[in-house]
């Protein structure tokens, strides 16, 4: 938002007469009178003012502006009930601070509403002493409103040269736009390339005509002297390198400010871009930037600047960090105010920027989720993509332009390419972002085109996109089988890895089973050196959990060369991590597979601790006193606990253990003697089950599984239908309903 406050001066005071305030916003777009109190002794350089904005529609927006002394409090004659109704009275605080130059551009915050979202944004706020040009009558030619126009410029300039103009001027330089032909440029550019040194370059301006100069050839000469800066000095004293080096420090900043003073903002922000690539020092370099950031923001204030001039602005001046990322955040109204002008042509270049906000991201986002939704029918798959990409390294996560996305992909899904279509799912999982549209999009595809695809990447971001959300969709996995069962020996190992772990984590046989699994013996087998070792480990367990057993490979991992291949390539925590998968593996194989001659690996001994989840920590609390009156004490049942004589992995964790004897009646945890059952009581958190449907993963399968070979008999508990119980009375009911009657009927 770009305020123009209006202001006259008496003397060495301020006084605020009635003026203009000229406002663009997407939310308030209105020329709006300010009544001002007149102020005699108001501080110069930071002034502190009230608005009272009385909220209507956005053509008819009222603003006051009462002086901070009068007015500590203000009382709504109505109950404020929000921003999302037009009749609220809204209070705004306004702060700005200026500089001592009368008419400059100063940094104010404001607070912007959109729909029930209200943010403090920073804005740029531009004095004048011109009223007719903020009205719009006139044209604002103040005497420094604008760095295009100086009154205090010598008018008998002689000054002929260009190396004369430049080294003699001490003031601000004039500028007046030149004609030149496309031929007489390229003449002066190519005797510029010739100069070979810094005395050359000197020599040449000294003999170029001034009136031949024009903002496109001071930019020439500008790139020039920087490319030049240092050449041919090594061979100087130092005494005359510091002379040298100070006059070429007053002839880069008299052309910057030459081309400043042009009007072209493409040159303008070219002549930005040069200092910021050049070789120089910092606080030279400082200046010049200011030099071309003070013009700019002078052009933005004006609306001179198109969206795609804008957008270079921002990348130069995120380049150019330190206080300059505070302006880059201040010109989120000039794209919002040239919303209208963002179309599928220049979009991704909007999107580019987006990183080099901070304050401002948010409502940016939003200004260009509606302009998707605008032009989304003439989106180019690449473009979905890099949009996607984009989005996928902010922190914000805009759900509403993903679901737009979304839409557009399941719409025109027959458009995109094998490397497009990949390339959208998978920036969708590093968003952890899906819907009913994506699933639907994923479904038609890889029925459609799943056994034609020639890049087997789609494969791996299909099972990753199904493993991170638990989607156990059989039309989609039997499309993900047949793939393999196809194409598997010429698939990469990541892609292999990430089907078979998709199988096993959601406890899905696949179709065609025995085709499936040879086909992965054999690839294993002839490729065993390919795979990383803790790759092969994870797809030997998603055999575990899907109850095929993998004893041709046991001599392979369970060996010292496999082990030391795990030590040569994994950090320590990992390590830990594979070395706990191994014993897993092999307690498993044990238990359940009677070939299987182990376990091969010892006892630990050591005492550990295990991370227990802390929705079930919590909920503890709430479930004991349950138990206790269900069970007729706290001696009779326990929480978490750890079966003996198998690997400390939270597979083997027991939430809640009892006891029965024969006649279904609870006993003593100590006793050693009467006992009928050993009830696990296992509390299933939302994560333990696929999406939306009541099947546990393949991990909380094999526990069931285990428990049950062990001698336990397993009781399921559902952690989200025990959230929603509120009172003890139905938590206990549904205890009972889980836990007696079952064991009671039995033993009767």
């Amino acid at each position: 938002m770009i305020c123009t406050v209006v202001l006259s001066r008496f003397s060495k005071s301020w006084k605020l007469h009635t003026s203009f305030v000229a406002m663009s916003c997407p939310f308030i777009s209105c020329r709006c009178k300010y009544e001002i109190a007149q102020s005699t002794s108001m501080h110069l350089l930071t002034r502190t003012w009230h608005y009272k904005i009385i909220s209507g529609p956005a053509s008819k927006v009222i603003v006051s502006l009462i002086k901070e002394q009068n007015c500590k409090y203000w009382k709504s004659k109505g109950s404020f009930t929000g921003l999302n109704t037009l009749n609220d009275r809204l209070y705004y605080r306004f702060k700005s601070t200026f500089t001592k130059d009368r008419n400059s551009l100063g940094s104010s915050t404001i607070l912007v509403q959109d729909g029930l979202d209200i943010q403090e944004l920073p804005v740029i706020v531009k004095k004048t002493s011109d009223v007719l040009a903020v009205i719009g009558c006139t044209p604002d030619r103040s005497e420094n409103s604008s760095v295009l126009e100086n009154k205090n410029l010598k008018k008998d300039r002689i000054d002929t040269d260009l190396y004369s103009y430049l080294s003699k001027n001490k003031e601000r330089v004039e500028h007046k736009k030149i004609e030149q032909s496309e031929s007489d440029f390229m003449k002066i550019r190519t005797n510029l390339e010739a100069c070979l040194c810094m005395k050359q370059l000197m020599a040449y301006l000294q003999n170029l005509p001034l009136k031949e100069v024009s903002s496109v050839v001071a930019l020439a000469v500008l790139e020039r002297l920087i490319d030049l800066q240092g050449v041919g000095l090594d061979k100087i004293s130092l005494k005359e390198f510091s002379v040298e080096n100070s006059v070429h420090s007053v002839i880069i900043y008299r052309l910057c400010e030459l081309v400043c003073g042009s009007e072209d903002i493409s040159a303008i922000l070219a002549g930005l871009g040069c200092v910021l690539r050049g070789r120089m020092a910092d606080e030279e370099r400082k200046r010049y930037i200011e030099c071309f950031v003070q013009d700019c923001l002078y052009q933005v204030s004006d609306g001179k600047l198109n969206i795609l001039q804008i957008c270079e602005l921002v990348n130069l001046l995120h380049r150019a960090g330190g206080d300059h990322q505070a302006t880059v955040d201040k010109l989120w109204s000039s794209i919002v105010d040239s919303a209208k002008y963002i179309n599928e042509k220049n979009i991704l270049t909007v999107f580019g920027i987006l990183p080099c906000f901070k304050t401002s991201q948010v409502i940016i986002l939003r200004t260009l989720t509606k302009q998707v939704e605008l032009c989304s029918l003439k989106l180019t798959g690449t473009q979905v993509a890099l949009i996607l990409q984009i989005v996928s390294n902010l922190r914000q996560r805009p759900y509403k332009l993903l679901s737009v996305l979304t839409k557009w992909t399941n719409l025109n899904l027959h458009t995109l390419s094998e490397k497009e279509f990949k390339d959208i799912i998978r920036f969708m999982n590093r968003m952890k972002f899906r819907d009913s549209g994506l699933d639907n999009a994923l479904e038609r595809y890889m029925k459609t085109k799943g056994l034609k695809c020639q890049n087997t990447g789609i494969v791996r971001v299909v099972s990753e996109y199904c493993a991170l959300f638990r989607w156990r969709n059989t039309k989609v996995l039997e499309c993900l089988a047949a793939v393999f069962i196809k194409h598997g020996k010429k698939m990469p190992p990541e892609n292999i890895e990430s089907i078979v772990n998709l199988f096993g984590l959601l406890n899905h046989q696949p179709p065609y089973a025995f085709e499936f699994f040879e086909n992965l013996e054999n690839v294993l087998l002839e490729r065993f050196a390919d795979f990383k070792p803790q790759s092969i480990i994870e797809i030997l367990m998603s055999c575990i959990y899907l109850q095929r057993y993998p004893l041709n490979f046991v001599k392979k991992v369970i060996s010292p060369f496999f082990l030391d291949r795990l030590n040569a390539c994994l950090a320590d925590a990992e390590l830990r991590w594979a070395h706990s998968r191994l014993k897993l593996l092999d307690a498993a194989l044990t238990l359940e597979c009677h070939q299987y001659r182990g376990p091969f690996f010892p006892k630990n001994l050591s005492a550990k601790s295990l991370h227990k989840d802390g929705r079930l920590v919590k909920l503890k609390t709430s479930l004991n006193d349950c138990f206790s009156e269900l069970l007729g004490g706290e001696d009779r049942y326990k929480f978490s606990v750890v079966i003996p004589r198998l690997p400390l992995s939270d597979l083997y964790i027991i939430d809640y253990l009892f006891h029965l004897n024969k006649a279904g009646c609870p006993l003593p945890l100590y006793s050693v003697s009467g006992i009928y059952k050993r009830v696990a009581v296992l509390v299933h958190l939302p994560e333990h089950y696929c999406l939306n449907t009541d099947h546990l993963i393949g991990p909380q399968s094999t526990r069931e599984r285990h428990l049950h070979l062990l001698g336990y008999e397993v009781v399921h508990l559902n952690y989200e239908a025990l959230n929603r119980l509120s009172s003890q009375t139905e938590r206990l009911d549904y205890l009972k309903k889980q836990l007696v009657f079952p064991f009671n009927s039995s033993a009767s």
